[in-house]
């Protein structure tokens, strides 16, 4: 009888310390999904830290109708494609002839919504973008800049490679003269001046807190919503 109470209690003890590591990697799996907050089965969050900054948006680049497209292409910059990979949707940006590591030339858009870029006037932004280099036409580096009212100041630019998603986030001022003014993030799938691709899942957008300013609450993000069509 001793010896039979004894192993109950040793299975009990197992199974309350298997169900305490179930817990922890189910939490750290949502907390990981929470981090990355895209809408659907996700890259992990990875080594981006939520400390200091409120998430303002998450915009999923996966391109819908003409006229709803949460990124855009100019006359001559990347052929932008609708792809599946093996952990949800993303796009291809496959660099024109045109690029070049000198200028916006050859650069997808993608507008920040209003209401966005008026929280971020007159403080940091910190712009992050979940992207790898293309398999089959990869590129070696790629650059991504914020434009206020059309203006361009220059890549911040990535080295990057093919094996997994990866966060890619720079911070940058926005001047309180950009209130009212259109906000743009330009991305250039290849600022060596070549034709290579990357293939790239979402954007998300966080304002820097200043110092002193209490931490927002933990909430999700809202989901930009494309423009309507017109």
């Amino acid at each position: 009888m001793y010896r039979l109470l004894t192993w109950a209690v040793g299975v009990l003890a197992l199974a309350t310390v298997l169900g305490a590591i179930g817990y922890d990697l189910t939490t750290e799996r949502i907390a990981q999904a929470h981090a990355a907050m895209a809408p659907s089965p996700t890259r992990p969050a990875g080594e981006i830290s939520n400390e200091g900054v409120e998430r303002l948006v998450v915009m999923p680049l996966q391109p819908g109708s003409d006229a709803r497209r949460p990124i855009r292409s100019p006359d001559g910059g990347p052929t932008i494609e609708r792809m599946r990979e093996e952990m949800g949707a993303a796009v291809r940006l496959t660099a024109s002839l045109r690029s070049t590591d000198q200028g916006p030339e050859g650069a997808a858009i993608i507008d920040i919504p209003p209401t966005i870029a008026h929280k971020l006037t007159g403080g940091l932004a910190r712009i992050t973008l979940w992207a790898r280099a293309d398999r089959k036409q990869p590129a070696d580096e790629f650059g991504v800049a914020l434009s206020v009212d059309g203006q361009f100041t220059g890549w911040v630019r990535f080295p990057v490679g093919t094996a997994t998603y990866e966060s890619y986030s720079f911070v940058v001022p926005v001047p309180p003269s950009a209130a009212g003014k259109p906000l743009q993030v330009l991305i250039a799938p290849d600022t060596k001046g070549s034709t290579g691709a990357i293939s790239a899942s979402h954007l998300i957008i966080d304002r820097i807190l200043k110092p002193g300013e209490p931490e927002p609450p933990i909430d999700a993000p809202p989901v930009a919503e494309p423009p309507a069509a017109e």
